[in-house]
């Protein structure tokens, strides 16, 4: 009686062409299953764990702070903030599976080579992109300021949506420069690019975070705004509240990434800023003031949940703010100087 091994020998003799089959598909399985693998283990690698606990630091003395007092405003932005980095996306996902014990076998499942059917774990996920843009700022002459039209101060009264931020009164018929509801969207936009949860990676800890990539701009949000032909973004600058002996700003000639700024120059805040910053400690989200053909905003950043998986402070804790100064192109005519109140 014939063996096994004759049996097999003489089928593959008299089916050539299938026994040729078998070897090939077996061969490509075997070379896909260890290219599997070896990528898998290069990713691995490649985005190891890491701890963030040294660069933080310098927020020892502010852990055990007392939780701040906020607006109704920066609440309602800060619930938003949470609702919108709820998770990292497949970014966190394909790099919390990356690291589990599973992974390996997952990728080595045969029913279509396991990483191939769930595409969040390969490099359009894990890697990420740099800028997609030119990041320098509009380049526009100061027009002479005469007189300075202040904004509702924290955007807290009478919730003042329609109010702008710029009391032009149509001088020379141009319209109302921004209204509050605008300035607020700048703002979210600005923080939820500065602040991409995607970019934050996998976090199981502050000593085990997987993927991290410094906050930073990849595009320009003032791109999106309606407004972007009339009003140049000039300049928009961090401001650090934490790490710093006294608040200062970090100088940059384009929209800042933090991986950037480690070796920037530090400026003093200037006087808009100073009054600013004391409205945002005091818990409100967003100041403002303009002349006709200018307009400074300073808005907070704040440590939300996600931000609180590894910054170990008090929910809200203003961690720094947004310096932003936007200019009409082209200029028009000043009004008069006049004083505006403050509305209430």
């Amino acid at each position: 009686m014939a063996t096994l091994k004759e049996r097999l020998f003489g089928f593959a003799r008299r089916h050539k062409v299938i026994t040729a089959a078998i070897v090939v598909i077996g061969g490509f399985w075997s070379a896909t299953y260890c290219y599997s693998i070896a990528q898998a283990l290069v990713w691995r690698k490649a985005y190891a764990y890491q701890s963030l606990a040294a660069r933080l630091e310098y927020e020892r003395p502010h852990r055990d702070a007392a939780p701040p007092r906020l607006s109704q405003v920066s609440r309602d932005v800060l619930e938003q903030a949470d609702r919108y980095d709820a998770n990292g996306g497949p970014r966190a996902e394909s790099l919390k599976l990356l690291h589990s014990e599973s992974v390996l076998r997952f990728v080595a499942r045969d029913d279509d080579f396991g990483y191939k059917r769930m595409p969040s774990i390969g490099p359009s996920y894990i890697e990420l992109r740099g800028p997609r843009e030119n990041l320098a700022f509009d380049k526009v002459p100061e027009a002479p300021q005469t007189s300075v039209h202040p904004s509702t101060s924290g955007l807290t009264t009478n919730d003042a949506e329609v109010a702008a931020v710029a009391q032009s009164r149509n001088v020379s018929g141009t319209a109302t420069p921004f209204s509050i509801v605008e300035a607020r969207e700048f703002h979210a936009y600005s923080r939820n690019e500065f602040l991409d949860p995607s970019r934050f990676g996998y976090v199981e800890s502050v000593d085990r975070v997987a993927g991290f990539a410094s906050h930073g701009f990849t595009w320009r949000p003032d791109r999106s705004f309606a407004r972007s032909d009339t009003w140049k973004t000039v300049r928009l600058e961090l401001l650090s509240w934490l790490k710093h002996d006294s608040p200062r700003v970090y100088v940059s000639e384009k929209f800042p990434r933090m991986d950037e700024l480690a070796s920037a120059e530090t400026r003093d805040l200037n006087a808009f800023e100073s009054s600013a910053l004391e409205r945002l400690t005091a818990g409100e989200e967003l100041e403002t003031a303009a002349t006709a053909n200018r307009i400074q905003m300073l808005g907070a950043l704040r440590a939300g949940k996600t931000c609180q998986k590894c910054h170990g402070v008090p929910y809200g804790t203003l961690l720094g703010a947004f310096s932003y100064e936007l200019r009409r192109d082209p200029p028009v005519a000043e009004p008069p100087p006049t004083v505006t109140a403050a509305v209430q």
